[in-house]
């Protein structure tokens, strides 16, 4: 694969606009496009425009009518967004366009253009907007290889980008999709036009706001137990948070840990109203009510979707339009209609299953969205081996996530962590992989979760277990200062690592859900009261048969099925 540069692959054109107040100049034939309308494409090609010029405002003005299959790239507010023509069109002067030559293909310039946004971007340059000069462009260097190989690459990305946005198509049709079914089956929560009878929320649950440790105390933040803030009062189910703090700051300050299951409403300002259950323990600031609310009386999935349908109106009804913050009596005081538990329940058992739905969904799109990145990146390093890239192959195995809402089991939001009380337990190894030698900087993330998975299926492995099975049987070759893995709490201290390339940073991705190749999760082993039944491969009995059982304690990893 060569190097070129852009002007190696076609003619750069800027474009112009023909002077708004004449009229005669437009609402004619000739298409004529602006960066904004570029933003709003949801494909790589633009078979449209808002605006159309006429001959006389064409000949008044410098722009260009370019052929199909040119490629539009905005030069400025912003720089960087790319399209495909689909038909003749003209620019306004936001853009420095590309008429092809034969030795391009479209849909390859248009995936290369945009996998080099921030690069360009930063050969920007401007006061009061940025602007990325004809010169600058023009001379810019992309990777070119043989027509043949452009259109294949262009092809896998192309259907990969295609179930990307499907995927998040179906998404949002699934949240859609709840909405409507609350409506049909109770009615607008406004309105209530089966009459069911009102209830203050105070009636089913009682109501506590949180609270904000002082940050003074050095002791009371960078703690391991999520604060929630009413910012992130996103979606249906909270876990996690940005901020978070310690066991003291709960003894210590007037904020308390929240009974899982809770329903969070936001307070103040555009945070009004704005809701979540809580998953897990964690506490949250004073900006938030919550309450754990009482099963019997009501399900906390009819009551969130009723105050998330409704929000607005009861911001109205409750203040007045001008009042954006509510108080805690005030939350005590919205009023809810209380349909049978019966047809909540079964409402929350819909809510259920499009969650599921949804998770599924979410780990195809993350799978989607990192094989698109890896091939993008791998195909413009060189490192992409064409003559053995099977396009189907690689789509059928990303396919996930396709299950229909009829089908599905509804799942409990939450999960049960229980323990086994057994000794260690001694298991002979699987077979092993082939001894042959591997360099480090040449395995795939794909690769390495493959031998993990294969290799300590129903094991539990610590950071040295798996070290020394990629030295001494993978043989992994494993330069000097390569930084290795030791533990999700010294990840977290060191933020920055090197990208794919860093066993610390994959491990760290499966332990949080962020690789779509490996899943991990962390187990704690107490020596002492064998909390636990632990399987190690035989390989690695020698590392801890010898220690005491003090020393044998400490966080276990384990492949998630």
């Amino acid at each position: 694969m060569r190097t070129v540069r852009i002007k190696d692959i076609g003619q750069i054109v800027s474009g112009s606009t023909p002077k708004s107040g004449q009229k005669e100049y437009w609402n004619g034939n000739i298409p004529w496009v602006t960066p904004k309308e570029i933003s709003a494409l949801q494909s790589p090609y633009l078979d449209t425009t808002e605006r159309r010029i006429t001959e006389a405002g064409y000949r008044s003005s410098s722009t260009i009518l370019l052929p199909k299959n040119s490629i539009l790239f905005t030069s400025r507010a912003p720089i960087g967004l790319v399209a495909i023509n689909s038909m003749e069109v003209c620019t306004n002067q936001g853009f420095k366009s590309i008429i092809l030559k034969d030795n391009a293909y479209p849909l390859y310039v248009y995936y290369v253009l945009k996998s080099n946004v921030r690069q360009l971007n930063s050969l920007g340059t401007g006061t009061t907007f940025k602007e990325l000069s004809k010169t600058t462009f023009e001379n810019f260097e992309i990777p070119l290889p043989s027509l043949h190989d452009q259109i294949k690459i262009a092809t896998v990305l192309e259907k990969i980008e295609k179930l990307i946005t499907h995927r998040k198509q179906s998404l949002k049709l699934l949240d859609e999709l709840v909405i409507s079914t609350f409506l049909e089956m109770f009615g607008d929560p406004m309105v209530n036009p089966n009459g069911y009878d009102i209830k203050p929320l105070s009636f089913f649950g009682t109501w506590k706001s949180g609270g904000t440790p002082s940050r003074s105390i050095k002791d009371y933040f960078n703690g391991h137990i999520p604060w929630v803030s009413s910012g992130e009062l996103n979606e249906l189910f909270i876990s996690d948070t940005k901020e978070k703090i310690t066991q003291k700051a709960i003894e210590k300050s007037n904020t308390k840990l929240i009974e899982e299951g809770s329903l969070l409403l936001g307070m103040y300002d555009t945070a009004a109203l704005k809701s979540s259950i809580s998953v897990g323990k964690m506490t949250c600031n004073q900006a938030i009510s919550y309450s754990r609310l009482d099963d019997d009386l009501c399900n906390t999935l009819f009551i969130y979707y009723f105050v998330h349908i409704g929000k607005e109106y009861l911001k109205r009804k409750q203040r007045g339009a001008r009042q954006k913050n509510l108080n805690l009596n005030m939350i005590k005081d919205l009023e809810v209609f209380n349909p049978p538990i019966e047809k909540q329940n079964q409402f929350a058992n819909h809510v259920k299953i499009a969650e599921s739905l949804k998770e599924r969904m979410n780990l195809s799109l993350i799978e989607l969205e990192y094989l698109f990145g890896s091939i993008n990146q791998r195909a413009l390093n060189r490192e992409l081996n064409l003559s053995n890239l099977n396009i189907e192959h690689i789509i059928s195995k990303s396919k996930g996530g396709s299950d229909s809402y009829e089908n599905l089991h509804a799942v409990p939001i939450s999960k049960n962590i229980r323990t086994i009380n057994l000794p260690i337990d001694k298991k002979k190894p699987t077979k092993g992989a082939e001894k042959e030698t591997n360099e480090w900087n040449k395995i795939s993330i794909n690769q390495l979760s493959d031998w993990i998975k294969t290799e300590f299926d129903s094991y539990h492995f610590t950071s040295e277990m798996l070290i020394k099975y990629l030295r001494d049987e993978i043989k992994v070759i494993i330069q000097k200062g390569q930084p290795l893995y030791y533990s999700s709490e010294e990840i977290k201290k060191k933020p920055k690592l090197d990208a794919e390339k860093d066993l610390k940073k994959i491990i760290y991705d499966a332990l949080s859900g962020e690789s779509p190749f490996l899943s991990l999760e962390q187990i704690y082993y107490d020596g002492e009261k064998e909390n636990i039944k632990l399987n190690i491969r035989e390989n690695d009995y020698d590392l801890v048969y010898h220690k005491s059982k003090k020393d044998r304690s400490g966080i276990y990893l384990k492949v998630k099925s």
